[in-house]
């Protein structure tokens, strides 16, 4: 949502240099995942592992707030087991999220 903002042109210029700050912070922090060229267009979405990654998730703050001053609603969302696992290490887990259909036919 905030690469939404940024690419839309809707940031100040200083808003627009810290997002560009703080997004090569974390693309520095942690292996892309390569498993997104593999499975294009399957609906992956990456977790933090929030045991592992303190220092990834304390910078989400910046998102949030920039959302938050924009009125972009957002929730957090934590989860134990957030779908099927198809890539992980030490800080984070790509899955492909459960489907009511697929995953919990009652």
């Amino acid at each position: 949502m905030a690469n939404g903002l940024a690419h839309t042109g809707r940031l100040t210029e200083t808003e627009y240099n810290q997002w560009k700050l703080t997004n090569a912070c974390l693309d520095g922090a942690y292996t892309s995942p390569g498993i997104y060229k593999e499975m294009p267009d399957v609906g992956l979405t990456s977790w933090y592992i929030e045991d592992s990654a303190p220092h990834l998730l304390d910078s989400m703050s910046f998102y949030t707030d920039l959302l938050d001053r924009y009125r972009v609603p957002w929730r957090e969302v934590r989860s134990s087991y957030p779908g099927e696992v198809v890539y992980r290490d030490d800080v984070q887990v790509v899955v492909q999220p459960f489907t009511y259909q697929a995953d919990w036919a009652l």
